[in-house]
């Protein structure tokens, strides 16, 4: 849904048939919410690296819950531009605003403005599509020349928690398993930074971070969250047996355990 005036833009744009997680399931606004506060502190961190400010023009792809495009909106001032934009965007339509425009929009199928943006940001999005390489070019083409294109991915981390958890690894190779199955990249993070460098980007900077979840505490509710609504289906396809998914789902929810959710990677560029 496109507002009319001086707008900001926020995008969401993974084919609803790739995606791994059902957007239209009762609790993903929670389930996202719970992602964003793992993650948005980093990409925020990076933004302000990267100078946006006062009057900057944004594109937002793959909006959310509008965590991001809120605090781009705020930054760019009313005399900046941002662009949200997701395939379901009802998560974000309550803070459409003169500098925030919210937009239903599939980012492989879809056009884009050309050399329109002063930064264009994408956070686990890319690694759903299987289309992703396509993808970035199109994202790079949204930049103008001396834009920021700011792209995150994720890496899976290793099963590590403390006290020790066996049946983690065998939860994260579940997950691996769906990413691949739909197309996705678990790893995709690691290939951003050859990517950047093949597209001509300038004044690269490639970033990791990896928060600590700490399980009974809202670290860990992405994950938690993330297993009650693919559990299921990780049982019925035998990648995870009934009494594996009721012992995460207990360990997940008591207080105690401390374990690595993914490695989040951030890639930055200046398109010459």
């Amino acid at each position: 849904m496109r507002k009319s005036g001086h707008h900001a833009y926020v995008w969401w744009e993974i084919g609803l048939s790739e995606y791994v997680f059902d957007q239209s399931w009762s609790r993903e606004q929670q389930r996202l919410d719970a992602l964003a506060g793992l993650y948005d502190e980093g990409s925020i961190e990076g933004f302000t690296r990267l100078g946006v400010g006062h009057g900057w023009r944004c594109l937002e792809v793959g909006a959310g819950t509008g965590t991001l495009a809120r605090w781009l909106r705020d930054a760019v001032g009313p005399n900046g531009y941002v662009l949200a934009t997701d395939l379901d965007t009802r998560f974000v339509e309550a803070f459409a605003s003169l500098n925030l425009e919210t937009r239903t929009h599939d980012v492989v199928s879809d056009p884009l403005p050309e050399c329109d943006f002063d930064l264009v940001h994408a956070r686990a999005v890319l690694e759903h599509l299987s289309e992703r390489e396509a993808v970035l070019q199109k994202l790079i083409r949204a930049v103008r020349p001396g834009g920021w294109v700011f792209v995150e991915d994720v890496v899976f981390a290793p099963p590590a928690a403390h006290p020790e958890m066996a049946v983690n690894a065998r939860l994260i190779d579940a997950f691996a398993a769906v990413f691949r199955a739909r197309g996705a990249d678990p790893d995709f993070g690691l290939k951003l930074p050859r990517l950047f460098a093949e597209a001509g980007l300038v004044d690269t900077e490639v970033r990791a971070r990896v928060p600590i979840m700490r399980s009974g505490s809202p670290s860990a509710e992405w994950r938690r969250l993330s297993l009650e609504q693919l559990g299921p289906t990780l049982v019925a396809d035998g990648l995870l047996n009934h009494d594996e998914l009721e012992l995460l789902r207990h360990r997940y929810s008591e207080v105690g355990t401390a374990m690595l959710a993914h490695i989040m990677v951030a890639a930055a560029g200046k398109r010459p």
